[in-house]
């Protein structure tokens, strides 16, 4: 998984190369050909083994081979590919077109070029521009912050989850290699949008943060768990996070890794059950959050009651209680569409389309996938 380091294998490699005569593959997480490379010079492997990173970017080898490092689409093993080995297609989170090849493969080119504008980018936004832009099309992406990359920027903060960065340097790189215009800090209104030359437009505007119904949930020591991992907060010693789905367990990471005491109260049996916790990672996430130094304490089938300005009221199968000594409440429970602009009021000779999260709260898989379908239809 991407909590381990990329070659984390190699020293069993090097250790039997040591030992037989044999040639000795070196195996697990390998995709940057700079490193694999590294390992034949320094003898620790007589060859290297890609396995995902080839359903990640086929042509692997070919961009290797012709110092295009930065052009290879990259795994961030994620595992995707694993959880869907038995079916009767493999495919790839960051890759729409694995398995679908024969499929595309007379579609990468589109037929006449069109003016593509993309409302927002994030991953899905800048997926759309990226094929839209390949296959042809001029495109323009619009982004109200001042960098692409959306929720996933935040993603990639908590412990090990470092390559999410990987995919957003990728479609940066793309999308300004193949000429895509990038407006940042710009979010037109819809009479701005209806001015622009478009035969195309993407809504891609994301989400946001939903804020449960509770009594205090609007006090001054309530935040957002997307605020917390912009690492701008000074939220205390203690906190309890609600919430123990994907973005509440890992931002209790964080706030571990930190030194902080962190409760997670969750409504449901289990935490971590939401689609976007793969199974290998949530093994590795919850060893490291349930450590013995019981810095971090899981309530599961637990709801929060109240939220006082240094009290959270709980209840349980045990009954209501009272959490004191708090010093922060981090709220994780959930995201909602974020659409500024109403489709249905743009221009009616305009194609349009709502994609993404702004279609509704994604994983990254159906955030890349059903941009890329998006942007092969037009």
């Amino acid at each position: 998984t991407m909590d381990l380091e990329q070659g984390s294998l190699v020293h069993l490699a090097a250790g039997i190369k040591q030992s037989v005569d044999l040639p000795v593959f070196a195996v697990g997480g390998i995709n940057d050909p700079v490193f694999a490379d590294r390992l034949l010079v320094e003898g620790k492997a007589d060859m290297v083994a890609i396995g995902r990173a080839l359903l990640a970017d086929p042509e692997w080898p070919i961009k290797a081979q012709r110092g295009e490092s930065n052009r290879i689409r990259p795994c961030i093993y994620c595992n995707h590919c694993r959880n869907r080995i038995l079916r009767p297609k493999v495919n790839c989170a960051v890759n729409y077109e694995t398995g679908r090849e024969t499929e595309l493969g007379h579609k990468r080119n589109g037929t006449r070029s069109k003016n593509v504008i993309v409302i927002g980018g994030g991953i899905s936004g800048m997926e759309a521009a990226y094929i839209s832009a390949r296959r042809g099309h001029n495109v323009t992406v619009y982004e109200r912050t001042g960098e692409l990359g959306g929720n996933l920027l935040l993603a990639s903060i908590p412990p090990k989850r470092g390559r999410l960065l990987e995919i957003v340097k990728f479609l940066r790189n793309e999308i300004d290699r193949l000429g895509v215009e990038v407006i940042l800090e710009s979010q037109p209104s819809l009479e701005e949008i209806r001015g622009l030359k478009s035969d195309v437009v993407l809504l891609a505007t994301g989400s946001d943060q939903l804020l449960p119904d509770i009594p205090g949930i609007n006090g001054p020591n309530v935040y957002l768990a997307t605020q917390v991992l912009r690492g701008r907060l000074d939220v205390g010693k203690y906190v309890v996070v609600i919430g123990g789905g994907l973005v509440g367990l890992e931002t209790a990471d964080y706030l571990r890794e930190q030194g902080k005491g962190v409760t997670i109260i969750e409504r449901l049996p289990e935490v971590g059950t939401d689609a976007q916790v793969e199974a290998i990672f949530r093994r590795y996430l919850l060893a490291r959050l349930t450590r013995t130094d019981e810095s971090v304490l899981i309530m599961t089938s637990t709801e929060v009651k109240e939220i006082g300005t240094a009290y959270v009221k709980i209840k349980n199968a045990s009954g209501e209680k009272m959490l004191p000594g708090i010093d922060s409440i981090v709220v994780a429970a959930g995201f909602t569409s974020y659409i500024p602009i109403e489709p249905n009021e743009l221009s009616p000779e305009c194609e349009v389309h709502v994609i993404g999260d702004a279609a509704k709260p994604q994983t990254l898989f159906e955030a890349i996938h059903s941009a890329a379908q998006v942007a092969y239809s037009i």
